[in-house]
């Protein structure tokens, strides 16, 4: 095509997706001193002087993607509809930024990648240069794994506080007090948009699924299989039941991927509730303090003091165990567990992984050692169809070996204490998750960054990914090769894929997914290849590979070297 009719062509898209989409996009102006400046038109927005995206609500971002996706694949995957949605709202963005740096117009930067932020070809043309947006009142940069990061105002300080969490995450320099800083302080919010379906805009666009944006997700249990887990658990070390004080050590665990340290936040979301909350020690070595409201530590392990002397209600401390790991990168994944003190009654299970491979668990039984007289606590666990009983004589502990299923699954634990003296609880129960931790459902791998073949960027990537429930609850597997040089290039997959059957997973033939494919034109910048593997699981101990290949002489294989979980 011409190119004085190509550009006529994109201005004629352009000016199409501005009036079509004028009425989802608009959005009032912010105060002058928020540092979010609105274009002339109604729908275009700079922040800190960078362009970027304002919605008022999560219907329009997913409205806004499934126009541009239809759009985008019935014109056959033409490039020129997101360049005109671009222009349309002015927006820099994630893949004008990349393709800048391939021409030669902006220096280039060998660690800036698009896939960190996005695998979703739409969603690169929604993210700005920095890979933020904003949704409702909330700034958010984004992530390509399973947690991405928000806060609000959105204004030109917060912008500035996210581009520095995120610069400290790419130099591996985050410790845990200065990421105490970005979510006590600033405000800092984590959202797991793998288990958040309001999120998943790629797929509410290629299902047609709608989303029920007013229910919050958050407490869904579901198991994400990106092979992490946290796990609370309490010891109490003072009781006072006449001054109504207690001393409690609250311990954080979690199943976590080998040789990568998780990051721990604790809450305890009642705590204005009470006389007074104070932190007597700590993991990180910190002072005496009082409990901030709101307040979330960072840490292993910490000794709280509650006084509870001036309630009139029922005692209960609500602790709220967030941990993760790789925040902000392509493997991102995080968890909840919570745990619910009485505290007038503090007889509880206390829990504690040893080896997630063996599924082996340890558990004790608090808050029974005022008991004199002899006693016996009879220990049953769930199992695969067959319940284990233990009865033991002390407080000291029992531990059991959980099946270990392909994909992680949730067992019951109960302990019936008999005892002749008076006890304000003798039935206890909690549960455990067990297995998958040598699998994923949710995964990713790139190519090396900075790389170059024909003088312009090649980057490989390959990503499984769980769908939510709403969406069919089905695994998809993605591949895509980018390289603006024109040749044709080609994706040929090998090896097997774990399919789930009942608490088995039965290896399949990856080709039997995702056959080899190749482009029909050398004018294409991008190959991309995703299917529906229906249930299944990338088996970490052999795991498939895929060999991306350019016909000028370019190839790379890549597969899923990473850990598995203990």
């Amino acid at each position: 095509m011409p190119i004085k009719n190509k550009i006529l062509s994109i201005l004629i898209i352009s000016l199409l997706l501005f009036t079509g989409c004028k009425n989802d996009d608009y959005i009032e102006e912010q105060s002058e001193n928020s540092g979010l400046v609105q274009k002339s038109g109604g729908s275009s927005y700079t922040l800190c002087g960078k362009s970027i995206l304002k919605f008022n609500t999560l219907d329009q971002v997913q409205n806004t993607h499934r126009n541009l996706y239809n759009n985008y694949y019935t014109a056959g995957e033409d490039l020129d509809v997101l360049i005109a949605y671009e222009m349309s709202k002015g927006l820099y963005s994630l893949r004008k930024k990349e393709e800048d740096m391939d021409e030669g117009i902006i220096p280039d930067d060998p660690d800036f990648d698009t896939f960190d932020y996005t695998f979703d070809t739409i969603f690169e043309s929604m993210l700005n240069q920095d890979g933020m947006i904003i949704i409702e009142d909330y700034l958010y940069l984004w992530s390509d794994g399973c947690v991405v990061v928000r806060v609000k105002p959105a204004n030109c300080k917060n912008y500035e506080e996210l581009l520095s969490l995120h610069e400290l995450v790419k130099r591996g320099q985050l410790k845990d007090s200065e990421l105490s800083y970005y979510v006590n302080n600033v405000g800092v919010e984590m959202i797991n948009i793998c288990d958040d379906p309001r999120y998943d805009f790629e797929s509410i666009s290629e299902t047609g699924v709608d989303v029920d944006n007013s229910h919050d997700y958050s407490g869904d249990d579901r198991e994400m299989g990106c092979g992490y887990e946290s796990v609370i658990s309490y010891e109490i070390l003072e009781h006072n039941g006449d001054d109504k004080i207690i001393k409690l050590k609250i311990n954080a665990y979690s199943i976590s991927p080998i040789g990568i340290d998780p990051t721990y936040f604790t809450y305890l979301d009642n705590s204005d509730t009470f006389t007074s909350v104070t932190i007597k020690e700590n993991s990180l070595g910190l002072g005496e303090m009082l409990w901030p409201e709101n307040f979330g530590y960072v840490g292993e392990w910490f000794v709280v003091e509650i006084d509870y002397s001036t309630m009139d209600t029922t005692p209960i401390a609500n602790f709220r165990l967030y941990g993760f790991v790789s925040l902000l990168t392509p493997n991102g994944c995080d968890d909840t567990d919570t745990l619910d003190v009485n505290l007038e009654c503090p007889i509880g299970i206390s829990k504690k992984p040893v080896d997630a491979d063996s599924g082996l668990w340890e558990f004790s039984v608090e808050g029974i050692d005022h008991l004199t007289e002899s006693y016996s606590i009879e220990w049953t666990f769930a199992g695969d169809g067959i319940a284990t009983t233990l009865i033991v004589y002390d407080a000291s502990g029992a531990n059991n070996i959980f099946p270990t299923p392909c994909e992680s699954r949730s067992f019951g634990v109960s302990a019936f204490i008999s005892s002749s003296e008076s006890i304000c609880k003798n039935q206890l129960s909690t549960s455990i998750n067990s297995g998958g931790y040598c699998s994923r459902s949710n995964i990713s791998e790139a190519s090396p960054k900075g790389v170059k073949h024909g003088g312009k960027r090649v980057r490989c990537k390959i990503k499984v990914k769980r769908r939510a429930d709403i969406f069919g609850g089905e695994t998809i597997c993605k591949n895509k090769i980018k390289n603006r040089k024109k040749a044709i290039k080609s994706i040929n997959s090998s090896g097997g894929l774990l399919q789930i059957s009942g608490l088995d997973c039965i290896p399949v033939d990856i080709t039997t997914i995702m056959p080899p494919i190749s482009q029909d034109s050398e004018t294409k910048k991008k190959l991309v290849q995703k299917e529906n593997a229906g249930f299944a699981r990338v088996d970490l101990t052999n795991p498939y590979s895929v060999n991306f290949t350019i016909s000028t002489g370019y190839t790379h294989t890549l597969s899923y070297y990473y850990p598995c979980s203990e």
